[in-house]
């Protein structure tokens, strides 16, 4: 659905608030803001692929991922294929240009694909994605009384037919969500796909980004989904509740759109803790107004009865924590698209 004025007005008093970072969008992927060395081209982001070959359920395609990177770098894909993950690399030539052939496999009960494409490792490490769907190939027409019909007669009608039809607009996936988010964005990334299959599921997440950015980038988005998972706030200072109520309403409060937030698991910053975030998140939960459009993620007492979920640091969750953190935000996005 497309962002309302009463909406970008929001946001920008949202980021004007925050004061935070720069955020750009392209048609093809999204990379996080700065990291403009690294972007898929192709295939686009939303499109559809043909596939060439099926055996029984399975939707099986061969193409060419393109993009650009620094040259010289070394460009690792990952692909959320079915029924198991598909991997390439690629060296980007003098030019900054790298392609690489990749086998998609999908089921027809799950259609999507999402390509990740990464250079590097860790804080500096730069991430490009795009998300396609593979459809079957198209039936034969003319079998039965029909192929007693010439050829010439088929090609007729067909031809009348496409004149008096008008051509249907691209089919939007009815399943599909935007994850803008953080560190545990990224941790909970596998968990959170595999929870919900079937879906198409893009996620815009770098290490350490704040809320304004995180409002930013969704300010920037053309034509964002229904429904929203925001993983943000975790790198804001505690005190910035007003910002966070702000955010939390401009998001919830779009027609027909739903936003999933979650509470805050992190230490005290000087001497203030995120308990007054963390009440404020349950209050608007809470709100009759928000509630068709609110979902909360509650990731604060999840870890408060297994501290096990969490690393050292008591802020990033720990493999199983993070598939924990995945599945509440999956039961979430369902409640937001109403199967729960």
């Amino acid at each position: 659905m497309r962002a309302g004025p009463a909406l970008l007005v929001t946001v920008a008093l949202v980021v004007g608030l925050a004061g935070c970072g720069d955020a750009s969008s392209s048609d093809a992927a999204r990379t996080a803001p700065g990291d403009d060395a690294l972007s898929i081209a192709s295939p686009a982001d939303g499109s559809q692929l043909r596939a060439r070959d099926t055996q029984g359920d399975a939707l099986r395609l061969r193409t060419q991922v393109r993009g650009s990177a620094r040259p010289g770098s070394v460009v690792l894909l990952r692909a959320t294929c079915r029924p198991r993950r598909c991997d390439a690399r690629a060296t980007a030539a003098a030019d900054g240009r790298w392609t690489v052939a990749m086998t998609l496999t999908t089921t027809r009960a799950a259609l999507f694909v999402t390509i990740d494409a990464t250079v590097g490792q860790g804080p500096s490490a730069r991430r490009a994605v795009t998300t396609v769907e593979l459809v079957g190939p198209r039936r034969s027409s003319g079998d039965g009384a029909a192929g007693t019909r010439s050829r010439g007669d088929a090609a007729r009608r067909t031809r009348s037919d496409r004149a008096a039809t008008p051509t249907p607009a691209r089919r939007l996936p009815q399943h599909d969500v935007l994850v803008i988010g953080d560190s545990l964005a990224i941790g909970m990334a596998d968990s959170l796909r595999a929870a919900l299959p079937g879906w198409r599921v893009r996620i815009d997440a770098r290490i350490g980004r704040p809320l304004g950015e995180g409002m930013q980038i969704l300010a920037a988005e053309r034509d964002p989904p229904a429904i929203l998972a925001l993983s943000l706030f975790t790198n804001d200072g505690p005190r910035a509740t007003a910002q966070l109520a702000q955010a939390v309403r401009a998001t919830a409060t779009r027609p027909g759109g739903c936003a999933v937030w979650a509470t805050i698991a992190a230490p005290p910053i000087d001497g203030v803790s995120y308990a007054a975030a963390n009440e404020l998140l349950e209050q608007l939960a809470r709100d009759p107004d928000l509630a068709p459009g609110l979902q909360l993620v509650d990731w604060r007492s999840l870890v408060g009865r297994d501290p096990s979920f969490l690393e050292g640091d008591r802020v990033h969750g720990t493999p199983e924590g993070y598939r924990a953190l995945g599945r509440l935000y999956a039961d979430a996005i369902r409640a937001c698209a109403g199967e729960t």
